[in-house]
Formats: C-alpha cells, structure tokens, sequence
C-alpha cells in the first residue's frame, strides 16, 4: 500500500508541477493579446490584403493555442 501512496503521490506532484508551468504561461498569452489587440486597432483602409491575410492568420494560430492552453490547464485542474 505504502508503494501505491508513493506512486500516487509522484503522479499528483508531476501534475502540480505541469499546472504551474501552464499558469506561468498565462501572462505570456496576456501579452500576446494584447499585442494582436494593437496591431488590429492599426489596420487601416490602406493596410495592404497580404498584411491583413497574415494578421487574420496570427490571430487563429493564437486563438487555437490559447483554447489548447486552456483546455491542457483545465485537465489538469480537475
């Protein structure tokens, strides 16, 4: 039994310590929020289309990693 308390407890540190690391990127995805926010508020009617397609595009790329952060966070929260 006193093996099976050991296992469990390596099992609920590794998981504490992962979670951390998760929460620690939070201010991370706060900062590059922010950043898209400032280059959205930047756009203009003379914005050239390429430079609007590949803003669209960092925008996805940090939606879908956020919703991965959260969800990965979330999991382990439970």
């Amino acid at each position: 039994m006193a093996l099976r308390a050991l296992l469990l407890r390596n099992k609920l540190e590794k998981a504490k310590s992962t979670l951390e690391q998760l929460r620690s990127k939070d201010e991370d995805f706060a900062k590059r929020e922010e950043e898209l926010e400032a280059a959205i508020e930047e756009v203009t009617d003379e914005t050239p289309e390429e430079d609007r397609t590949e803003l669209e595009a960092e925008v996805e790329k940090f939606e879908q990693e956020k919703a991965e952060h959260k969800e990965e966070k979330k999991k382990l929260e439970e």
